[in-house]
Order: structure tokens, then C-alpha cells, then sequence
């Protein structure tokens, strides 16, 4: 499976250290760590079959529900699978899951990147039966 990764900085180190992407049969394409107003045409150069989206990625003039719905259009198979990481903040914790649910987005995950058991836990979410309403 190929993936595209959305996150800051931190997060790729982190990934690239401690995750064994080929390992788990998985082929990262590319890190990306500013969503812009182009991502959407950026993936459809890529054609991933796996977008990844942890929270904290740089927003460069663009919203996520606003690009959400154009590669939607153009990749209507591509799986989104969106890491919020630790709830801290309840009310922001709704907000971005109602922005993610109304944009047909149901793999989310509140795992913490640096938890030992982390790694598992991604790697059985992408292998878990997507959700089709």
C-alpha cells in the first residue's frame, strides 16, 4: 500500500525513526507538512492509496474542509485515515471530528505518537475494513 503522510516536522523525525514502514509492507510516497491550496492536485500526481493526516500539520491558506471535499472528487477511493492524537481539548476534539465526519472521514484515531503501543495501533488501523455508509 502507498502511502502520503500530512504532518509537521516532529512528527516525519519521529515516524522515520521508530517506524518500519517496508517492514509492514507499507511505501511511503511522500511527507508532506503544509496543506495548501493545491494539496488536492499534489495527490492526484502521487496517487496514493493511503492519505494519513496527523493533527498539526501547517495549514498554508487552506482549510481542511475546504480540500477535503476536491480530492474526494478526484480520488473518490483514496482511504483518509486522520491521527488526532491525545484529547486535551474537548471542544476542539468535536470540532475537528465534525469536520471529519461530515466529510465521510470515520477512521480516526486519538492515539499519541510517543505511546508505546502506538506503532500496533497504526498499523491495525490501516489494515481494518473501511467503514462505507
Amino acid at each position: 500500500m502507498n502511502l502520503v503522510i500530512l504532518c509537521d516536522k516532529n512528527t516525519r523525525k519521529y515516524l522515520n525513526r521508530n517506524i518500519d514502514f517496508k517492514e509492514q509492507n507499507y511505501n511511503v510516497l511522500s511527507y508532506e507538512n503544509e496543506l495548501r491550496p493545491d494539496f488536492d492536485k499534489r495527490l492526484t500526481h502521487i496517487l496514493p492509496n493511503i492519505l494519513i493526516i496527523f493533527r498539526g500539520y501547517n495549514s498554508r491558506g487552506s482549510e481542511l474542509e475546504d480540500i477535503i471535499p476536491k480530492i474526494r472528487e478526484k480520488m473518490p477511493e483514496l482511504r483518509i485515515i486522520y491521527i488526532y492524537g491525545k484529547i486535551v481539548d474537548e471542544q476542539d476534539f468535536l470540532n475537528v471530528t465534525t469536520v471529519l465526519l461530515k466529510n465521510e472521514i470515520y477512521d480516526i484515531s486519538i492515539a499519541e505518537l510517543y505511546n508505546q503501543g502506538f506503532k500496533n495501533e497504526f498499523f491495525n488501523l490501516n489494515r481494518q475494513e473501511v467503514p462505507r455508509f
